[in-house]
């Protein structure tokens, strides 16, 4: 896991921060699954109209986004909005998490169950999520050993001879 880290104090700004986030946050999740929902005309009817009212700054974003929707179409655009809003939901709940690891280890600390502010567990990275998730690393592994029918004949006459086995089991033969 990574190296231990010390906890940063949250400031107003944080607060301030994660209040004006979470409706945003839930608006682009409320969005994504709305636009599922869709059937392929109105999400053309939707879609043409969002590209014509973009201004000239997003003109790159809407190049990409028309790219996607001609090639790709209503799929295309889902997937690319659901990957962009999966990373930073991702990202955001990273984030509350450390907050969250932040009170609890503060609160220990205030009645004297830990010595120090060290973040135990830290989140980690987006890439090394996405890395886990598609790869396995095999030398971590446990290999487990396989006992020959020899050594399972040679356990079963142990017990048979076992008198504390016989006590136990008295009608059982192994």
């Amino acid at each position: 896991m990574c190296s231990s880290s010390k906890f940063e104090q949250p400031t107003f700004q944080t607060y301030l921060g994660w209040s004006l986030w979470l409706p945003w946050f839930f608006l682009g999740n409320y969005f994504i699954i709305s636009t599922c929902f869709l059937t392929s005309a109105e999400f053309h009817y939707k879609f043409s109209n969002w590209v014509v009212s973009g201004s000239a700054e997003l003109k790159r974003a809407d190049a990409l986004i028309i790219f996607t929707y001609k090639y790709f179409g209503r799929n295309g655009i889902l997937a690319l909005g659901t990957g962009m809003l999966l990373i930073v939901d991702l990202e955001t709940i990273g984030s509350f998490l450390k907050l969250v690891r932040y009170h609890r280890k503060n609160r220990l600390y205030k009645r004297g169950l830990v010595t120090n502010l060290d973040d135990d567990y830290e989140f980690p990275r987006l890439s090394v999520l996405l890395k886990n998730l598609f790869t396995k690393d095999k030398s971590k592994r446990k290999r487990v050993a396989f006992r020959s029918k020899k050594e399972y004949r040679e356990m079963r006459k142990r017990l048979e001879k076992d008198a504390l086995y016989k006590k136990m089991y008295p009608n059982n033969r192994v």
